[in-house]
């Protein structure tokens, strides 16, 4: 269609169909939006389905095996599996029972991932691969010039009095590292390393102290030295000199745990044409088995994470170090201390040394970040594949990770972290502290899920559950860290892992050291899928919302800078989250508009924070100055220096003038609206100070909230509604009074358990909140949902005779009470007190028990009563691991038939470990794996006798425990102990129905027909 040529009025016309077309599909977009978020919550899509590692050990791969657990994958709601090729640790298999299979990316290896991809095609699921066998990347096609890089050193000390040439040594490069681990680095005839350059000669003035030489007295000798005689000629000026000669060679650092024939180099991350090689020849290989891969099922390419060892350099560190900095590099070298973990100072108290420092740590990171990461998306963009990485941290001290861990994380396609299950390494409390609530090194969830806001990203993922607890755990114990990091931001579940297990390997089979082995071999698998909608249903919706917090924090400007789990290095206060901003989105998207600072990819927040930090990127100054001069509240420290010695060359006095001119000091008292917005940087006063004066109540609290309460949450927003995931910390029944900062709306609750969708009666309108009366199951989880309608409620508090929120269940059809005695429903026109009697009767007597044929355990027995099955007298049963079948005839003392409508039966099994599943008179009930494990068994009660059937399965530790003690041998696994504990030493799991089983009959309250409105 011509524009040009069109009279007026058929201009106005287009453009008002246009407009009209615009506005009814955006509407359009938003209702159906709203109804696709509850109808995939009830039915995730695959996207937010779990994912899990697929170990391929030492490379062996069993096609039959393939398909079956692919099928099993699928069936369990498993949407896609990264597939790992791994070796093992000697402790893991001292029995030898791993075989080895073709070396990683071999003609034979490309069979099985060409066969893998296939089924995994046909079963609508999507196939990731590790770059590598283990990790770091790289491999046997490495060459030398590709390879890991050190920088190594030589010093002479030469006297000015000497004749002008001088013999300089070629520095030692050892074959073993100071632990003792061998480095294998390709020699030539000579000895020497077959990659080695010339970095530079470096003279420096012998000197004492801490203090760092003026640069002006050190020389740059590089062009007087020939490489060929090793001789440097230079007539020394009067005095004692220290001469050093440095040399670029491999690091002979190599895939840290490769299958047996798959060892190799690891790639010189910091080089974007050996990333460019190693990623090229990855997908070169795969286009020969794989006839179209942007069609196949192949969809990701995975880099674990960064734990390499060694000095870092690259041939091109100098050049792009005086690009970035605007100076050369080698005049400071002598200042660094090259060591085998990380960079540091040789000078650590010298400011000029310190400032080269954090230059070279800021270009060691972009390097890394734009070499390695955004490199390695960009060739695997090419054919249609994702890069998705662990490019955040952990970092130190567990391992040298040289990044600004967002950027890093941003440069990918998919961001990745990682949390373990029960992890104490590197915590102050210790274990204790790290199974409350999962907090230690290893909690990497806030800075990949913060990457993710602010760079855009479709998905967080994480790989998840990773332990050394080998088979004795099941769904419901990792309930809640997998709830600790959805409240962090993580929106996919990468599970840790499930180990390829071939035919011949018996059971539970072979399986990697560390993880959940979350395959199905596992006892309680078969009742696994229930657990994975959970995961699922929490990732669908954080998926879809954008998070939501009031404050920005920006985490500074040096490197390595990783982000710890939340409220570790920053908080707010309870009830206020923040989101976490680096210097690269800080001064090229975050911009102040109308009273608020915004991220296009991320949201609006009514403050930025900055970390304390003594030194300034000018360039930071200048941005953060310039939004405080346009209204913005922008809260930090005074520094007192500028970081680095490059960034424009800002002089001492520039700078100190600037931070005079940009900073104000305020204090709690006195605080105002108008002094916030003064066009200064404010120090002297906390976030929640600054918050509280402007009047913003906290956006979730509850009584007695503090950081580590009971409650935790993260807010999410699509649209119109808000969303918000509140958990239980704890294993007790939990109720509150919540409040969320949100007017004009009606609640809603969301069950990621069984995909319900409930409307909330009771809840009251305050000036700021809307607060709503909760109980919460032990580690319980749920959304709290905010429509845009404002709806009425029927009541506006509820609370028992004590003045507490009672414990309830929240039905379609209306509360149901699980304690006994009164509660009072008010509102400020109304009041009504019900009473709430709820009445137990126990299944009591003997259970008849049937174990599976060639277990160990007898066929039938009879249980007198219900203990854990370690506790029984009979050795098959005490070691037993599998699934076992409860059957009892229920006789009621009541006549369900005769039941008033305002009574719901259900049937409480007590505690079970470590799944359940129960049929009542033939019909069935469902799987239980979270508490509590209760059935609302209103409608499949009959008078009289009621034939109960309830199976349990355990965890395969016991029969492992058992094997080891009597030497019988119904399992076989490589895993021969836990964290160090031979199996024969490790305490039996409780298993089975442990109960008390009750029949419970609990008043239900009905305080609405809920209507359109």
């Amino acid at each position: 269609m011509e524009w040009r040529g069109m009279d007026v009025f058929s201009r106005f016309c287009l453009i008002l169909i246009g407009l009209l077309f615009a506005f009814n599909t955006g509407l359009c977009q938003y209702v159906d939006s709203d109804k696709d978020l509850r109808s995939d919550f009830e039915n995730p899509p695959d996207i937010a389905k779990p994912k899990v590692y697929w170990w391929w050990l030492n490379g062996a791969a069993d096609t039959m095996r393939i398909k079956e657990e692919l099928r099993a994958f699928k069936k369990a709601g498993i949407s896609g599996v990264d597939i790992f090729d791994i070796g093992t640790p000697d402790h893991s298999d001292t029995r030898g029972i791993i075989t080895s299979g073709p070396p990683f990316m071999s003609d034979a290896y490309l069979d099985n991932i060409s066969y893998a991809v296939e089924v995994a095609g046909q079963l609508g699921l999507k196939v990731g691969l590790n770059l590598s066998s283990s990790w770091n990347a790289g491999g046997s096609w490495i060459p030398p010039r590709h390879a890991a890089k050190s920088l190594y050193v030589s010093k002479t000390e030469i006297s000015g009095a000497g004749d002008g040439e001088h013999r300089l040594s070629f520095p030692e490069i050892r074959d073993h590292d100071a632990a003792g681990r061998t480095i294998n680095i390709p020699r030539d005839r000579t000895g020497r390393p077959a990659f080695r350059r010339e970095v530079a000669v470096i003279a420096v003035p012998r000197h004492e102290g801490e203090v760092y030489p003026d640069t002006s007295q050190i020389r740059n000798l590089s062009e007087h030295f020939d490489p060929e005689t090793e001789v440097l000629t230079w007539e020394a000026p009067e005095g004692e000199w220290e001469v050093y000669r440095y040399v670029v060679s491999n690091s002979g650092r190599e895939v840290v745990l490769p299958s047996e024939h798959s060892g190799g180099p690891i790639i010189d991350h910091f080089d974007p044409e050996a990333m460019e090689f190693h990623v090229t020849y990855v997908i070169d290989r795969l286009s020969r088995v794989i006839d179209d891969i942007p069609e196949s099922a192949l969809s990701y390419l995975y880099l674990a994470s960064y734990e390499a060892r060694g000095f870092t350099w690259t041939t091109i560190l100098p050049e792009t170090f005086e690009q970035m900095h605007g100076y050369g590099v080698y005049k400071f070298l002598p200042s660094l201390h090259i060591q085998d973990a990380r960079v540091a100072s040789a000078y650590p108290g010298d400011d000029t040394a310190e400032n080269f420092l954090y230059d070279f740590n800021k270009t060691v990171s972009e390097m890394m970040i734009s070499n390695h990461y955004q490199k390695g998306s960009e060739v695997a963009n090419t054919v249609g594949l994702k890069l998705t990485s662990e490019s955040g941290g952990p970092g130190l001290p567990l391992h040298n990770a040289p990044v600004e861990a967002l950027g890093a994380l941003g440069a990918v396609d998919v961001p990745r972290g990682e949390f373990w299950y029960e992890h104490s390494r590197y915590t102050d409390q210790g274990l204790t502290y790290a199974e409350t609530d999962s907090i230690d090194l290893l909690q990497m969830v806030k800075g990949p899920a913060a990457a993710g806001h602010i760079y855009g990203k479709e998905t967080i993922e994480m790989e998840a559950f990773t332990s050394w607890r080998q088979w004795q755990t099941g769904p419901f114990d990792i309930k809640s860290v997998g709830d600790r990091a959805f409240a962090e931001g993580m929106s996919r579940v990468v599970v840790h892992g499930a180990s390829h297990t071939p035919s011949e390997a018996g059971s539970p089979g072979i399986v990697y050291h560390a993880g959940t082995h979350y395959n199905d071999k596992r006892v309680w698998w078969s009742k696994i899928a229930p657990f994975n909608d959970y995961l699922a249903r929490i990732s669908h919706m954080a998926q879809q919302g954008r998070f939501y917090s009031d404050v920005l924090y920006y985490h500074g400007d040096h490197a390595p800078n990783i982000v710890r789990a939340k409220n570790a290095d920053f908080s707010v206060a309870p009830g206020y989250d923040y989101e976490v901003i680096n210097t690269e989105v800080l001064l090229e998207d975050l911009s102040y508009d109308k009273g608020v600072l915004r991220l296009p990819s991320a949201g609006s927040y009514r403050m930025l924070v900055m970390a304390p930090s003594e030194k300034i990127n000018p360039q930071v100054l200048e941005k953060v100055s310039h939004l405080a001069e346009q209204g913005a509240i922008v809260v930090g420290k005074r520094p007192h220096g500028k970081a680095g010695l490059g960034f424009n060359h800002w002089s001492s006095d520039r700078l100190e003038k600037k931070i005079a001119q940009s900073w104000t000091t305020l204090s709690g008292e006195g605080l105002s609206k108008e002094s916030l917005s003064n066009g200064k940087i404010i120090e002297g006063v906390s976030p929640l100070e600054v918050l509280e004066t402007l009047q913003v109540a906290p956006d979730f609290t509850y009584p007695g909230h503090r950081l580590t309460g009971p409650l935790d949450y993260i807010h999410y927003q699509k649209g119109e509604l808000d969303y918000y995931f509140v958990r239980n910390t704890t294993g007790e029944w939990t109720t509150a009074n919540v409040s969320f900062r949100q007017q004009g709306k009606a609640p809603e609750l969301w069950d990621p358990v069984t995909g319900k969708q409930l409307y909330m009666p009771v809840f009251q309108k305050n000036k700021d909140q809307i607060s709503i009366p909760l109980t919460f199951k032990p580690y319980g989880a749920y959304f709290v949902v905010f429509e845009a309608k404002d709806g009425a409620p029927s009541w506006e508090t509820m609370v028992n005779a004590e003045g507490e929120v009672p414990e309830f269940e929240l039905t379609a059809n209306g509360y149901v009470f699980r304690e006994s005695g009164s509660v009072r429903f008010q509102s400020s026109d109304k009041n009504r007190e019900v009473l709430t009697g709820m009445k137990s009767f126990p299944v009591e007597g003997e259970w008849q028990v049937t174990f599976p044929e060639n277990q160990g355990a007898p066929a039938s027995t009879v249980f007198p009563e219900l203990v854990s099955w370690t506790e029984a007298g009979d050795e098959g049963i005490r070691y037993f691991s599998g699934r076992a079948t409860y059957q009892k005839t229920v006789a009621l003392p009541f006549d369900p038939d005769t039941l008033s409508g305002s009574y719901r039966a259900y049937l409480n099994l007590g505690d079970l470990e470590k799944v359940g599943e129960a049929w009542l008179n033939g019909e069935p009930l469902g799987i239980s794996w979270t508490k509590p494990h209760e059935y609302d068994v209103t409608h499949y009660l009959q008078p009289g006798e009621n034939e109960l059937t309830i199976e349990v399965a355990n965890v395969w530790a016991n029969r492992i425990i058992g094997d080891a003690r009597t030497g019988q041998n119904y399992t076989t696994t490589n895993i021969t102990q836990v964290r160090g504990t031979p199996w024969e030493e490790v305490d039996l799991v409780p298993s089975g129905l442990l109960g008390p089983v009750t029949v419970q009959l609990r008043k239900q309250i009905t305080l609405w027909e809920k209507t359109d409105e």
